[in-house]
């Protein structure tokens, strides 16, 4: 969070960051619960899955937008 703000806004940053992470808390534990009640362990995998696939899809989009909708691979090998 430091490198993304100034440190006079460093409070606001992570204020937004914990209200995302317990909302999504409050809603994931229900969903996980009704999940496996109706389809077992097999309908979590298959949800959990597809929450992660779309995470990787939307940082991938990000980075390309960010780097100016062009693929950079930047780094010392």
């Amino acid at each position: 969070m430091g490198a993304l703000c100034k440190p006079q806004d460093m409070g606001k940053w992570l204020g937004f960051a914990y209200a995302i992470s317990g909302f999504a808390t409050l809603i994931g534990n229900p969903t996980t619960g009704a999940i496996l009640d109706r389809h077992e362990s097999n309908g979590l995998v298959a949800f959990l899955a597809a929450v992660l696939a779309s995470g990787l899809i939307s940082i991938g989009i990000l980075r390309w937008q960010c780097n100016g909708r062009r693929w950079l691979v930047m780094g010392k090998i």
